[in-house]
């Protein structure tokens, strides 16, 4: 409501305030919202950490969107330490769950990482997003 400024002046602290009321009650919405009020810097510094932090406890209960986001941290190291390994893990689960298009982000069709095992066990991985 606060965010978008329906029936009310758009507010993003005010809505950042809300979110974190709900997100600390365990509201997957509440958490995600704020998840991307620190991703984007609206209502709060901009904290690529913290915003981990939320998408985090909602990947973590299976909703695809948090999943992709978390995904796309790990691959660029954005608020974690890159890790492609834990990249591919979060985008394959995000595209296994994009079959439910409630839950998957409009303008992503696919989310794929290519990876091969080097020849001493190392892992080579590129991040490849294809949209529509």
């Amino acid at each position: 409501m606060y965010q978008g400024g329906k029936g009310v002046p758009q507010d993003y602290a005010e809505a950042v305030k809300w979110y974190r009321l709900a997100a600390n009650q365990g509201d997957l919405a509440g958490q995600f919202n704020l998840g991307m009020m620190y991703e984007g810097g609206k209502g709060v510094p901009r904290d690529h950490a913290e915003a981990v932090k939320w998408f985090r406890k909602v990947a973590d209960q299976g909703d695809a969107r948090a999943q992709l986001f978390l995904g796309t941290a790990y691959a660029a190291g954005q608020g974690v330490p890159p890790d492609h390994i834990l990249a591919y893990m979060w985008l394959n689960l995000a595209a296994t769950r994009a079959s439910d298009a409630a839950e998957t982000p409009s303008k992503f069709l696919i989310v794929a990482l290519d990876h091969r095992v080097e020849k001493f066990g190392g892992v080579h991985c590129s991040l490849r997003q294809i949209y529509w």
